[in-house]
């Protein structure tokens, strides 16, 4: 069961605050590689944490177990925290007559070169009030001609990609009349 323990969460929203405002610091992030570098490691290493403690509290989870056993148990954990949080999600959205737009973004397998989906087949995308646009769809015709996924990176899209994804979205919600559900007759 999906349950709110705060209000907001921003992990390190501080430490993310001062670097985001701090001059000498945003200059360092826009021009210095090694810089940014150091510091996305520094990011993954707490996130890292953040979530070895966080498993930690979650039941079944211990450091006794193996690794093999603790990252089944955490992909498992992963997508039920998914769901919990896509059915809330919707349920908001629903009652407030507000159209909910999903799409999921493909993993890129690299031999043979596929698109592989993993958004989780428990919640249910046809339900009333949810819209589900699976990029795979508009994407898998390109997979062998253009450049998709940066390869030097963590599966970022390449701008190519993402001009894909913002066609498809917005044919989806012109055809669909998305941003109409929802008006006041008198302001459609």
């Amino acid at each position: 069961k999906l349950v709110r323990g705060a209000h907001a969460y921003v992990p390190a929203g501080g430490v993310g605050d001062f670097l985001n405002t701090n001059g000498v610091f945003n200059w360092l992030s826009a021009y210095s590689n090694a810089f940014a570098f150091v510091k996305e490691r520094a990011s993954e290493i707490a996130k890292r944490e953040m979530v070895r403690e966080g498993l930690a509290d979650v039941a079944g989870f211990s450091a006794e177990s193996s690794p093999r056993a603790s990252a089944q148990k955490s992909e498992a954990y992963d997508r039920r925290l998914t769901v919990a949080i896509l059915e809330a999600l919707s349920e908001w959205t629903r009652a407030r007559d507000i159209p909910l737009v999903i799409q999921s973004i493909p993993f890129r397998q690299p031999s043979p070169v596929a698109l592989i989906e993993t958004f989780p087949a428990a919640f249910d995308v046809h339900r009333e009030g949810v819209w589900f646009l699976p990029a795979k769809s508009f994407l898998d015709a390109d997979v062998d001609r253009e450049l998709l996924y940066w390869t030097r990176s963590h599966g970022h899209w390449t701008p190519f990609a993402h001009a894909r994804a913002g066609e498809a979205l917005a044919e989806l919600i012109d055809r669909e009349s998305l941003l109409e559900r929802g008006t006041p007759p008198a302001r459609r």
